[in-house]
């Protein structure tokens, strides 16, 4: 009787395969961070289908990209800025399951978890999480699932060595829910150490695609910060640069100028909380000036070509700004020097 060689490699790796899945390490998540419950309004007309006849659900609210979510930094102590004023604290729990209570049973809850995960080495494992609720979950700031039915979130996290940082959305699948739980299932070949200790180890990607600092203004009672931030998109490999105003007394966000929002140029005034700003759409350029207090923001120059700088006057009581105009194009094909200056580009361009 001959034998099968692929065969008998099939069944080996066949029993390979199913060795390792038995031989799997399984951890309880048993200290977790956090948030305080926010309570969520389902939308005006939430009960009317749209255009395309689809009706809202609350798995639309579970994956609303908030902009908080852009780059949560879980800590024992520390706050989100919710709607209204309202801030959420980041407080460790322990235990195998975490129950969650609605401070407003008559809407829908919304809260946020996170742990952390160490490895000194490549691995894969898989995460599981149970609730009767909806969850999104992020894994280093990126969204790698979202459980919207019934069955246990599962999914496999691929980790390079260092500390990782998982964050779960938990929101209600509807109003009247007073209360519900959370648990969750690390499993892998290794062990692994889960924390609450978001202290973290630099990497090649941090190096590559952190923000950064590029610049900060200050304004003329130095009450605010404008600093501009700026990271490479990790998809795209493209520089994004945006500003954000802050509080200099305590780094409370104030505004923020991301995505469609982006600006650039912000110039504080030299004797109020103003500032001017320029905008730029199909080659031309825009002044704005907005007050950061009183939250007015209006247009005072509009479509300028070739707009260059631009400052206020010393008491704040009028702008200089700068614009130039191009030579025509040679139309003969040949250029003629009018001096020696008249070889460097743009020498005929004027202010």
């Amino acid at each position: 009787m001959r034998k099968n060689p692929g065969l008998l490699i099939l069944i080996l790796l066949l029993a390979v395969t199913l060795f390792a899945e038995e031989t799997k390490l399984s951890q309880s998540i048993d200290n977790w961070l956090v948030t305080e419950v926010a309570y969520v309004q389902k939308p005006l007309f939430s009960g009317e289908e749209n255009i395309n006849g689809d009706s809202w659900s609350e798995k639309d609210i579970l994956e609303q990209p908030y902009s908080i979510e852009r780059n949560l930094h879980p800590k024992n102590g520390t706050t989100i800025n919710w709607s209204h004023g309202q801030e959420l604290k980041w407080q460790v729990q322990a235990g195998e399951e975490i129950t969650l209570k609605n401070p407003s049973p008559d809407n829908l809850g919304l809260a946020y978890l996170a742990f952390y995960i160490e490895n000194d080495e490549w691995m894969e494992a898989t995460l599981e999480l149970t609730s009767t609720q909806l969850l999104r979950v992020w894994l280093d700031d990126e969204i790698i699932g979202s459980k919207t039915d019934d069955t246990d979130f599962l999914n496999t996290l691929n980790l390079e060595t260092g500390r990782h940082k998982v964050v779960i959305k938990s929101l209600t699948k509807s109003e009247s829910i007073d209360s519900w739980s959370i648990s969750g299932l690390i499993k892998s070949n290794q062990p692994v150490k889960l924390s609450t200790d978001p202290t973290n180890y630099m990497t090649v990607d941090k190096l590559l695609y952190s923000e950064k600092v590029t610049d900060v203004k200050i304004s003329y009672d130095g009450e605010y910060s404008a600093i501009t931030l700026h990271n490479v998109d990790k998809e795209e490999k493209e520089n994004d640069y945006y500003i954000d105003i802050r509080n200099s007394d305590d780094g409370d966000l104030v505004r923020s100028f991301r995505g469609g929002m982006t600006i650039n140029s912000l110039k504080w005034s030299p004797v109020a909380n103003e500032y001017i700003y320029k905008t730029n759409d199909g080659g031309k350029s825009s002044l704005w000036l907005a007050n950061i207090e009183t939250g007015e923001n209006k247009k005072i120059l509009q479509n300028i070509e070739n707009l260059g700088s631009y400052a206020w006057s010393p008491v704040g009581d009028y702008l200089i700004y700068t614009a130039s105009v191009k030579e025509e194009k040679e139309k003969s094909g040949v250029r003629k020097l009018k001096h020696m200056p008249d070889r460097q580009p743009g020498n005929r361009k004027v202010t």
